[in-house]
């Protein structure tokens, strides 16, 4: 079974990466600025809907959270150090 796991991953990283070159090559520059084009529709489609919701939440809130298991995590991983005189 893991076999056919990392068979299908290294498929579909290889897929990827033949997309990417194919999309890369220079017989797609012409249509690469249209493609361009949608993404940048796309990503500004995706900021408005993130942006009606941001009134919602204030980001100063949300980012007190973050602050605050950053600190956690890092506080934890420093406790789990091992000190020689120990």
């Amino acid at each position: 079974m893991i076999n056919y796991i990392k068979g299908k991953k290294e498929q579909a990283f290889f897929y990827l990466n033949l997309q990417l070159l194919r999309l890369t090559s220079p017989s797609s520059l012409p249509f690469l600025p249209s493609f361009l084009s949608s993404v940048h529709r796309l990503f500004e489609k995706v900021v408005a809907y993130f942006d009606a919701f941001l009134n919602l939440i204030p980001l100063s809130f949300v980012l007190g959270f973050y602050v605050s298991y950053v600190a956690t995590r890092w506080w934890q991983q420093f406790l789990a150090i091992p000190w020689p005189d120990k």
